[in-house]
């Protein structure tokens, strides 16, 4: 609580300083110069959308009268309805292998839609499923609710946004560069009554589908630079911010990220079929009846809390309940006992893991910040799986959860088929790569007196993810050279504002800049003056620091140089 008035202070100081207009302020350019790019960004990151050209795609209600296009798009709600009746239609077969962009934000206004791709009551081995590549193109879906239902005729029930893909071995599919916004909610049955069951925020299951009869390959499917914000509360036995469940596949995650808090509440995880998968990011990979695949996971992050209490204790329960704060299980049922199967690498968990009430009858509870629990193949020799580069900042409680629940930061246990490599327990502390200064500055599109010196100014733009409340505060340190010379300015206060940052202070004509324009939480920004036009070229470095009770910690400094001749050609 303390943290959170400092914070508070903290950052009403600085958005009135903001509005304060100093005399020296001129009209800055309306554009945005990106001018500091960052390879091993972890998580969703829009620098990384690769926009296309959709002039020529068709729209998606457009389809009955162009079916031999390779690719569609959607504009509206109305199209949303046509890609889910598409997919329902034929199993998802008359778009396999196809691509389908979202060309920009989709605002259902409140309305309540199913998943795409829905079970089958008659077949519950065949359920709809979407078997091409969906392109968000960096664009969101929000004010929506989603809303699952299963019928008594299925023992199985997965859902989500997309309730199962299914990559077909010899086609592109996945799903890339797509948010999902916290004000879409997700409606979930009460599934208990399943012998297995689960949720995820973006897909509840990946199956791939066998080559010609033969396991000897599988198809890949990749998920990429996705982002999910929303919360999800489910009473379902399984569950995940992004994926709740894959195998059969070749699975690659490279830049995803949850945002959204999973919290359990039901009365009891039922049922003996088979153990619980909670993750971060990941329930669960491959199960254990021998069906390939592989999972590579890299540059993820979940800043997700993920909070497991059921009403009543689970002493009747007989299987292995694994929560994650990225992966819930890892399976390896392949058969492999010498060949890697599995890589999760440069990832972040952020979020905090609170588990109560788990006395689990004969297996063991599992719960860590990375990967909560790891089931090896008989006979494993040398290293089958890997986790590297990984940290954990969240913090584990538990309460009640008896002698047979571990815990670990990375993982718990030893396994002799997994290896961990240059991982890092940071629990409690801030992360200097979750809010740091990123990819933007601003300057005048011309000059003023600074006494005798022609001179303009700099507003330096940050982007931020996550809650600054957990911190006490934030700030960035600035240094500006010419050389080896250092350039005298004046520095302004850094300000944070939630939404936006005012265009009127930085003088008429000055860009509104919005973290919604930029894809993030926060913004934040400082006003740099009085920097002399004749210095030409200039180096501008930043060293972020945020303090967290009490205990300040450094980014690595972040360098770009800044020509007002080019800038302003």
């Amino acid at each position: 609580m303390k943290s959170r008035k400092l914070l508070a202070l903290f950052l009403a100081i600085f958005m009135l300083a903001s509005m304060i207009v100093p005399a020296s302020a001129e009209t800055i350019t309306p554009d945005m110069n990106d001018s500091y790019s960052d390879a091993t960004t972890v998580g969703y990151d829009p620098a990384l959308v690769e926009e296309a050209d959709l002039t020529t795609v068709p729209n998606i209600l457009d389809y009955d009268t162009n079916t031999s296009a390779t690719a569609y798009k959607i504009t509206s709600v109305e199209g949303w309805a046509k890609f889910d009746a598409l997919v329902d239609a034929a199993s998802g077969g008359s778009l396999l292998g196809k691509t389908v962009y979202l060309a920009n934000n989709l605002d259902f206004e409140g309305a309540t839609i199913t998943p795409i791709g829905t079970f089958q009551s008659s077949n519950q081995w065949n359920p709809y499923s979407f078997s091409g590549v969906f392109d968000g193109q960096g664009h969101t879906i929000k004010n929506v609710t989603i809303e699952a239902s299963y019928t008594n005729e299925v023992k199985y029930g997965f859902f989500g946004l997309f309730s199962r893909i299914a990559p077909v071995y010899g086609s592109e599919c996945g799903i890339k560069n797509f948010i999902i916004d916290s004000t879409v909610k997700f409606s979930f049955p009460d599934s208990l009554g399943l012998d297995r069951s689960g949720g995820g925020c973006l897909i509840g299951t990946i199956q791939g589908t066998n080559n010609n009869g033969s396991w000897a390959a599988v198809p890949d499917v990749e998920i990429y630079n996705v982002c999910n914000k929303a919360d999800m509360s489910y009473s379902s036995r399984s569950a995940a911010g992004l994926i709740m469940f894959a195998k059969c596949c070749n699975l690659i995650m490279t830049n995803c990220e949850n945002q959204g808090d999973l919290t359990y509440t039901g009365a009891s995880l039922r049922h003996n079929v088979c153990s619980a998968g909670i993750g971060g990011l990941l329930g669960s990979f491959a199960e254990k009846n021998a069906h390939v695949g592989s999972l590579n996971m890299s540059n993820c992050r979940n800043t997700g809390n993920i909070e497991v209490e059921p009403e009543t204790s689970l002493a009747a329960f007989s299987n292995t309940i694994s929560i994650g704060g990225l992966i819930g299980v890892l399976n390896n049922s392949t058969g492999n006992t010498t060949t890697q199967f599995a890589t999760i690498s440069n990832s972040i968990n952020n979020g905090n893991i609170t588990v109560s009430n788990l006395n689990v009858n004969s297996s063991a509870s599992y719960i860590a910040g990375i990967l909560a629990s790891y089931s090896s193949s008989s006979g494993e020799s040398g290293t089958i799986a890997t986790i590297d580069g990984c940290i954990n900042y969240g913090s584990i409680v538990i309460n009640n959860c008896g002698a047979l629940a571990k815990e670990d930061a990375i993982m718990p246990g030893a396994y002799t088929g997994i290896k961990s490599t240059n991982c890092v327990d940071a629990t409690g502390k801030p992360d200097p790569t979750y809010n740091m200064v990123a990819k933007y500055y601003q300057m005048s599109n011309k000059t003023y007196k600074n006494g005798d010196v022609d001179s303009y100014s700099l507003r330096l733009v940050a982007l931020h993810n996550g809650d600054l409340t957990a911190l006490d505060s934030y700030s960035y340190d600035v240094t500006i050279k010419n050389g080896d010379t250092t350039v005298s300015a004046n520095t302004g206060k850094l300000f944070t504002v939630k939404t936006s940052i005012v265009a009127d202070n930085m003088g008429e004509g000055a860009t509104k800049i919005t973290n919604e324009m930029l894809g993030c939480d926060y913004i934040s920004a400082v006003r740099i003056d009085n920097i002399p036009v004749s210095i030409g070229e200039i180096t501008v470095t930043i060293v972020p620091t945020m303090t967290k009770d009490g205990v300040d910690t450094a980014a690595a400094p972040i360098t770009f140089t800044v020509d007002p001749v080019v800038y302003n050609a």
